[in-house]
């Protein structure tokens, strides 16, 4: 699939990665391993005890105060096709809810 990228943005966004180095998702989907430097699509995937947001979570910096980072790296992450949404500073603020997401690489240094 030819993906036509119009208007992209740099974000960031939290990933677990295992002692096999895989990358993958916090919650929903979290069993498939995620390439790097590869465009993927999100999938409408409704799951039992979170709210119905589809799309891939993204923010402006590696900031979630409401998540975790035990066994967790922040990636830096490009996104197309995308809405901003505001939620409350305990919540790391904006998020980008983006329904193409592509992961570039880790990071290493505070923002």
């Amino acid at each position: 699939m030819q993906l036509e990228i119009s208007k992209t943005k740099k974000a960031f966004k939290l990933f677990k990665v295992n002692k096999k180095n895989e990358i993958k998702s916090l919650f929903i989907d979290n069993k498939k391993a995620l390439p790097v430097n590869q465009w993927m699509k999100a999938e409408d995937k409704k799951t039992q005890g979170f709210s119905h947001r589809p799309g891939w979570h993204t923010s402006p910096k590696p900031f979630a105060p409401h998540l975790k980072e035990d066994g967790r790296k922040w990636f830096e992450v490009e996104i197309c096709d995308f809405v901003k949404l505001n939620r409350p500073v305990s919540q790391g603020g904006v998020w980008y809810l983006s329904n193409w997401i592509k992961i570039i690489q880790p990071i290493e240094d505070e923002y």
